[in-house]
């Protein structure tokens, strides 16, 4: 693997992102993106797209799609047997949790 890739996945990792918490990546890839692309778009989600506009109506299109988040987990417990117990660690406003059912 070359250093450049490695360092990138590497900046990539470091990168706080758990669900609710996804600023940072998302910072993150639009200054990346932004030199390589036409137009940042970023949707009520949050996710972002880079899009490169051609004059040609009937060139390829190609769609690179990855997800942002990541699932966090705190450890709550360590038992005798060395078994973890883990509860989620979310934001009480992420949309993929619902925190007020008991």
């Amino acid at each position: 693997m070359e250093e450049k890739t490695f360092q990138r996945i590497k900046e990539l990792t470091e990168l706080q992102g758990t669900s609710g918490f996804e600023h940072d990546i998302r910072a993150y890839m639009r200054e990346a993106m932004t030199p390589l692309v036409d137009e940042i778009q970023q949707d009520g989600l949050g996710g972002i797209f880079g899009l490169r506009h051609h004059s040609d109506a009937d060139a390829p299109r190609v769609m690179l799609a990855a997800h942002m988040d990541e699932v966090g987990f705190m450890l709550t417990q360590i038992t005798e047997r060395g078994l973890f117990s883990f509860s989620a660690a979310t934001s009480e406003k992420s949309p993929l949790m619902d925190n007020t059912k008991g």
